[in-house]
């Protein structure tokens, strides 16, 4: 079985849904620019795509990839009928072969770096929805799905991005039921909740002296172990993060605000003003000033 994934900032742009009946047209080779996601409402259905001939029972999904083309083969099989959505998505979805080659590539993908505060421009989570798949709730995604053919069908008002809205849920129902069937014990970590604390806690006291014994109060952790998940989700030490909060917000009253340097240091938490250069420097490569300039 092969797989898609995609990120949890994925933007999607619905172009054609509708529902067909597996007629004579269904029987003819054809082929879009689009991602296209099938869901069979009546079945089976008989579908030849890439060489491969499927037989789809009712409640089952195929999810096509552009230009991929794909005709009917068992014409002695009328009956059928089908849910369809022709998509666009940016970035594009990405394409495995294999469940090897997938859990390969996402080893390699650092686990949670769009939690930071100072992390730009984050792909987010990575969502995976097979290529072919029988949801447990088909209930649920044959209702979401006649709710976007009926939002497509007619349009008022911010359509497109309704549009864009449900089906951005829909391949959430998906994917929540893959990642049910493919990893049933799939659980948040208690120590990426404790991450999640920890930002928090991080972000609203950067400003003050964010020492061990304070962190270890508020969070009911060893220092140590603390320490360890941040690495191990952030890809940096605390300390490391303190300061980029700190450069962060410093960087934004350089810019609007007429404050000297002195200040804007024991703003962010910095007693000693040429530590604060020191810092800056060392983050941005130009000093508080040259920045404020520029």
């Amino acid at each position: 079985m092969s797989y898609f994934t995609f990120f949890g900032t994925s933007r999607f742009e619905v172009k054609w849904a509708g529902a067909s009946d597996t007629g004579p047209e269904f029987y003819r080779p054809h082929s879009n620019p689009y991602y296209e996601l099938i869901m069979v409402t009546d079945g089976p259905i008989h579908i030849d795509s890439g060489g491969e001939r499927l037989t789809l029972h009712a409640g089952e999904c195929l999810l096509l990839k552009p230009w991929e083309e794909h005709v009917g083969w068992n014409k002695s099989s009328l009956s059928g009928r089908i849910f369809w959505v022709q998509f666009h998505a940016e970035p594009s979805l990405r394409h495995y072969s294999s469940w090897n080659e997938l859990v390969s590539e996402l080893k390699t993908r650092h686990m949670y770096p769009e939690q930071l505060r100072t992390t730009d421009g984050s792909d987010g989570e990575v969502l995976i929805v097979p290529r072919r798949f029988a949801p447990v709730q088909r209930f649920d995604l044959l209702q979401a799905f006649e709710q976007l053919i009926r939002v497509h069908e007619q349009p008022k008002g911010y359509f497109t991005f309704h549009l864009s809205i449900l089906f951005s849920q829909l391949m959430l129902k998906i994917a929540e039921n893959a990642l049910d069937q493919l990893n049933p014990q799939s659980v948040i970590p208690a120590s990426f909740i404790t991450y999640r604390k920890l930002l928090s806690l991080l972000h609203e006291n950067y400003t003050t002296e964010c020492h061990a014994g304070f962190i270890e109060v508020q969070l009911d952790r060893k220092y140590e172990y603390i320490c360890q998940i941040f690495s191990k989700y952030a890809g940096l030490t605390i300390r490391n993060y303190i300061q980029q909060l700190r450069i962060q917000r410093a960087k934004q009253l350089l810019l609007e605000t007429t404050s000297d340097i002195r200040h804007i240091a024991e703003q962010v938490g910095y007693d000693d003003p040429l530590y604060f250069s020191k810092i800056f420097k060392k983050l941005e490569g130009i000093s508080p000033s040259e920045y404020r300039m520029r």
